[in-house]
């Protein structure tokens, strides 16, 4: 019986072992996806992370980092936002040295609201006073009241909604002294000025606590608002979709662009990123086009569409024979001890055979869970037989009336976060006409994945009227089993401990190939030679 046991092992473990590894080692990469991508585009993931303006990003990196600026005229990024003015002095000497034109002066915006146009709106601490007359230190608490910009910083390259419109108090008079004035304001709602600023130079935004609290829930709709429409103008696909992922910091806004209405998650699309304050598209790759996503489909296909999803998962299957196998074919009779020994001073092959050994029967458990949790992804009829976790069903909503706009953003989130309010904002799709409703996706508390949660709300795209609600705590059993499918797969489960180990994990069956490979080869080496003796 072990002697089948280890033939099969040694069968599978051949034929399908490369296989294996290649699905396991694109796994292992995709663990750490979003970072790898961010370095490998940095003008993508430096929106929050440089000054316009000659200030290094290395002289603001111990500055705690909110919601990021738009582009400068120059090409690089403006508007980090910066902590309590008395954090300020960790900026380096490059910033401080020689006034404006290398951001001493760089903590105040001049002339951007004027105390007569400030009254009745909520005053953050401290304050002080610019030259002229001109009050500083004064901040809007709602990001709608500055999404306006004047002429002279539109000139500049600066787009609307960059996170420079608003100071925290506690900046001395003495900071703006020198400060360019520039010509033009802007006019927010109840006729509040704003817009005036800074001209040549980087600008650092003091955010409150008000605006801090949530960039998700201040200033982010009409960001998303601004993306959509700077999206649509460039891209005219009727029956399309956008999907805008919320990623809860500073730097460009992420999004999908379906250019028909393609049911799944892995549908032909383009990623679109825009700039952070959504005025600009930064960078636009096809699917499946650039490095990261290549590997995803790899991974999840082996670059082979539907049929390939299918190998991947049923091959699942028999990987999950190969583990079990070799478990069974080294399981001792005698002492434990012995039978998880590494023998250093043995011969190489023995040592080859301890290593492929002692790997396989470590990391077998947890090759399970990931092997399992793979196979339920790849083969969702399987996960839906298995755990009926059931698909939430979808309301149709009013179609928009030609040469009619569909609500705003900010609207539908607002009655979005109402219908779920303890949720977190993780995604939402705008549909370009048709029926299909406006989608917001939240996770919620209990829900363990915090990019792909399972919580819906359902807008209609006339009106913004909450459609349906799909609350992920409101399921079976299976559905809550469901739940953890895709954060045991990909390791967030735990936060980064969880992510490293799952990266480890991808590369143990690249591991165990090669080991077994190798022993395999020695030993046919021995026999041929003794046979020949």
């Amino acid at each position: 019986m072990r002697l089948a046991v280890r033939r099969v092992h040694l069968w599978l473990g051949l034929t399908l072992g490369l296989l294996f590894a290649v699905i396991g080692a694109t796994g292992s990469a995709l663990v750490f996806y979003t970072a790898i991508d961010a370095a490998l585009h940095p003008v993508v993931g430096a929106g929050a992370r440089a000054l316009r303006g000659g200030v290094p990003a290395r002289d603001v990196a111990g500055l705690p980092r909110l919601s990021g600026g738009g582009g400068g005229a120059d090409g690089k990024a403006v508007g980090i936002a910066a902590a309590p003015a008395s954090e300020v002095s960790q900026l380096g000497p490059g910033p401080r040295r020689g006034g404006v034109e290398e951001g001493a002066g760089l903590r105040a915006l001049r002339g951007g609201l004027l105390e007569r146009d400030v009254a009745g709106l909520p005053r953050l601490a401290g304050g002080g006073r610019g030259p002229d007359g001109i009050a500083v230190g004064t901040a809007v608490a709602r990001a709608s009241e500055v999404s306006r910009l004047g002429p002279g910083l539109r000139r500049g390259g600066v787009k609307e909604g960059a996170g420079v419109r608003a100071l925290r108090g506690g900046v001395p008079a003495r900071d703006v002294a020198g400060l360019t004035r520039l010509p033009g304001e802007g006019r927010g709602p109840g006729g509040i000025a704003v817009g005036t600023g800074v001209a040549s130079a980087s600008e650092v935004s003091q955010l409150g606590p008000g605006l801090r609290r949530g960039w998700a829930a201040e200033g982010l709709g009409e960001r998303l608002d601004r993306a959509f429409a700077t999206g649509s103008a460039r891209f005219r696909h009727p029956g399309g979709k956008w999907t805008f992922e919320v990623t809860g910091g500073g730097g460009a806004i992420p999004a999908r662009y379906y250019p028909a209405a393609m049911p799944g998650h892995h549908a032909e699309r383009l990623m679109v990123w825009f700039s952070p304050d959504g005025g600009r598209i930064v960078r636009v790759e096809r699917w499946g086009g650039y490095l990261m996503s290549w590997i995803y489909q790899l991974h999840m296909e082996l670059l082979a569409g539907e049929a390939g999803l299918q190998i991947v998962g049923w091959s699942g299957v028999v990987m999950l024979v190969l583990l079990v196998s070799g478990v069974v074919a080294w399981w001792p009779r005698g002492s434990w001890r012995k039978a998880l020994a590494f023998k250093r001073d043995a011969a190489p092959i023995r040592r080859l055979r301890d290593l492929h050994k002692l790997s396989g029967v470590g990391s077998a458990l947890l090759l399970v869970v990931l092997v399992v949790t793979g196979v339920l992804l790849a083969l969702p009829n399987v996960m839906q037989a298995l755990l009926a976790p059931g698909k939430p069903a979808v309301p149709a909503s009013a179609e928009v009336p030609a040469g009619a706009r569909p609500v705003s953003i900010v609207q539908a989130l607002d009655a979005a976060q109402r219908a779920l309010p303890d949720g977190r904002l993780v995604f939402v799709d705008m549909p370009i006409g048709g029926s299909a409703p406006i989608r917001a996706r939240y996770q919620v508390p209990g829900d363990p994945h915090a990019r792909f949660p399972a919580s819906y709300v359902y807008l209609d795209q006339v009106t913004g009227r909450v459609l349906g609600v799909h609350d992920a705590r409101r399921g079976g059993v299976g559905a809550q089993v469901n739940l953890w499918v895709r954060a045991l797969h990909d390791g967030t489960v735990g936060g980064m401990a969880t992510r490293v180990l799952a990266l480890l994990m991808g590369l143990m069956p690249a591991v165990l190939f090669v080991t077994g490979l190798m022993h395999w080869l020695r030993r046919r080496r021995q026999a041929r030679r003794c046979s020949t003796l």
